[in-house]
């Protein structure tokens, strides 16, 4: 195999050669934004991409570069960029006013069109999955009377104070499995939150029965299937084992499908996992239809502690006008069928990828599931951190990024990310793009 080293600095040079103009925007920027960004995770290396405008299935950087986008907005846009139908509904809205801070007709049709379509009970907006997520801890923590909360290590839930613990620690420094020790994602945090944390690991029902039957949690949150690291998918009955444990200890399960939610299918897993279901769900992304949301919901007497006075819910822009006219526009694009042309797409696409896997024999594995979709820089899928931590390669994935940015086709950063499909991608013509710069990597790497 080629040295991926040499490989990698080549593509960094190409990269970085096509794309002057994004550097130098974003050196301008970074005097009044901090890495000239306005999240941390953008600020992906060598740099990000400044975006100049996006249509349909791609999108331009300011130097003028085409790509075929499966970046997506970190899988937020699975109806493309700029559908318009989305955009008739945001002209329409903003005629009528922008924010109110009201509650609006449209507001309930919204509530409802979500909760049949994600089996809750009742729900809450908020205007970002972190809050969905922090909303959803608060609610089960007053309805349970506890105070710990179960997550799983390596999974990301927003940037909240409680979830910003093991995010992905180091091995060496909080210990081994099955009961590792819990590290702090960031200075700043309180010492006093990590005795409420208790991380463990994802497929691990045996020490998550242990935890729960011992111990006063209030919560488990969870992502159905791990979208923080690569693909991580729930092995057999692990799952149904987390939603029996929950039930048996009193304990709340939350679902984190801030990702998962209206990407995997019509409702996210709830079709794939139908009697593991949780109490409360978190959404966000998708359901906005490109504007900022969160959504929490479930069990109308969890719920109903809002109702109560018992955990309340703010936030001056919940709910806001724009975000609910785009997000039922969004939610009524991706119908059924939507779905079953992304499945049926996606499964062509691993077909596709695992024959260019085994013809290089690459060290990778495929994975998806509707919208969701990867190549993975590791030899098989992993079961948990741990096993992603020591199986990726992280070289190789910085290099198929740029490899696949400097032929016009743009994925999202890092090794922990997937591609999404959209509902308007000629798939003909841009599943061979991908395929062609993705072959023409494999054939560098064996040259």
């Amino acid at each position: 195999m080629s040295t991926v080293s040499s490989l990698l600095e080549q593509e960094k040079q190409t990269f970085m050669e096509r794309t002057t103009g994004s550097l130098a925007q974003l050196r301008r920027m970074a005097v009044t934004l901090p890495l000239g960004v306005a999240s941390a995770y953008q600020a992906q290396p060598p740099y990000p991409l400044v975006y100049d405008r996006a249509a349909a299935q791609f999108a331009w950087d300011i130097d003028g570069n085409k790509y075929l986008d499966l970046h997506a907005g970190f899988g937020a846009n699975v109806f493309g960029h700029g559908h318009p139908v989305i955009v008739a509904a945001l002209n329409e809205q903003a005629q009528r006013g922008s924010h109110y801070a009201h509650p609006t007709k449209a507001l309930g049709d919204y509530s409802a069109i979500v909760c049949d379509r994600f089996g809750l009970q009742q729900m809450r907006m908020s205007n970002s999955g972190s809050e969905a997520t922090m909303e959803a801890l608060r609610l089960a923590r007053v309805f349970t009377g506890r105070s710990k909360i179960v997550r799983m290590e390596g999974a990301y839930h927003g940037h909240h104070d409680l979830v910003l613990m093991s995010m992905k620690p180091d091995p060496a420094q909080v210990g081994d499995l099955p009961r590792p020790g819990v590290q702090p994602a960031t200075e700043g945090l309180s010492e006093s939150l990590m005795q409420e944390v208790v991380p463990l690991a994802f497929n691990d029902s045996e020490t998550l029965w242990k935890v729960l039957q011992e111990e006063q949690i209030a919560a488990v949150i969870i992502e159905p299937v791990m979208c923080n690291l690569g693909m991580i998918e729930p092995q057999q009955g692990y799952l149904e084992e987390v939603r029996a444990a929950c039930t048996a200890t009193g304990t709340v399960l939350i679902w984190d499908q801030v990702k998962t939610g209206a990407t995997l299918s019509w409702n996210g897993a709830n079709t794939l996992y139908p009697d593991a279901l949780p109490d409360l769900h978190c959404l966000g992304k998708t359901v906005g239809g490109g504007l900022p949301v969160g959504v929490y919901g479930g069990r109308r007497d969890i719920m109903s502690l809002i109702s109560q006075g018992r955990a309340d819910g703010y936030g001056t822009f919940n709910g806001n006008a724009l975000t609910v006219a785009a997000g039922t526009a969004a939610l009524q694009i991706l119908d059924q069928a939507s779905y079953q042309q992304l499945e049926d797409w996606n499964q062509q696409l691993q077909t596709a990828l695992s024959a260019i896997v085994e013809e290089y024999d690459l060290p990778a594995y495929v994975a998806g599931c509707g919208a969701k979709l990867g190549i993975f820089w590791a030899k098989q899928m992993p079961i948990n951190y741990r096993e992603y931590l020591s199986g990726v390669n992280e070289p190789l994935a910085q290099l198929s990024w740029l490899w696949l940015a400097n032929r016009g086709v743009l994925g999202a950063p890092g090794s922990d990310e997937q591609w999404t499909l959209c509902t308007v991608l000629d798939y003909e013509q841009d599943s061979q793009q991908l395929l062609s710069a993705l072959t023409s990597l494999a054939a560098a790497l064996r040259a």
